[in-house]
């Protein structure tokens, strides 16, 4: 009976330590990558990566954990989040759709010192702890986003100015 005992002790701690070695090797990953990672449990924070932190203009994670994640996102885009949290509720009792990247959020979020920019954030479902939760991949797409509104609001100017022309010639 000792030695079964010792067996199942020692199978314990291999497992145990296998574990620990699995959640430092995937929180090493989403610590160093360069999007912002957050992990969202209902719309509380659970986790956020350097590149988030950075991003948001906070210097730790104790900052922003455990904060609701509406209060990073611009009013003007808080509905279309709440589509996607919508979206997930949906899904949580469906296993099938588990790691399966959902709608692209694209929007505006605000950082720590109140500064407004874009971000675009890819939604996965997962399980995290055995109870579902929405891992967000996140870039800051502000410049990208300025010059398309700029080069949009050009376009525009220059079809109103054509359609004068064409106007002025006619008379």
């Amino acid at each position: 009976p000792n030695l079964l005992l010792n067996k199942e002790i020692e199978g314990r701690k291999v497992a145990e330590k296998m574990v620990r070695e699995s959640e430092e090797r995937y929180r090493s990953l989403a610590k160093h990558v360069a999007d912002g990672i957050m992990l969202v449990q209902g719309s509380k924070l659970l986790f956020a990566n350097d590149a988030f932190l950075f991003m948001f203009g906070y210097s730790h994670e104790n900052e922003i954990i455990g904060k609701n994640v509406f209060n990073l996102i611009s009013d003007e885009f808080k509905e279309n989040y709440r589509k996607i949290i919508k979206q997930f509720a949906a899904i949580e009792n469906s296993d099938q759709n588990y790691g399966k990247t959902m709608e692209i959020f694209q929007g505006m979020c605000i950082s720590k010192e109140g500064r407004k920019f874009w971000v675009e954030a890819h939604n996965t479902p997962i399980k995290w702890y055995g109870k579902s939760a929405l891992l967000c991949a996140m870039r800051d797409i502000n410049e990208r986003k300025l010059n398309e509104i700029k080069t949009q609001e050009r376009a525009d100017s220059l079809y109103k100015e054509n359609v004068k022309l064409r106007s002025s010639i006619k008379d």
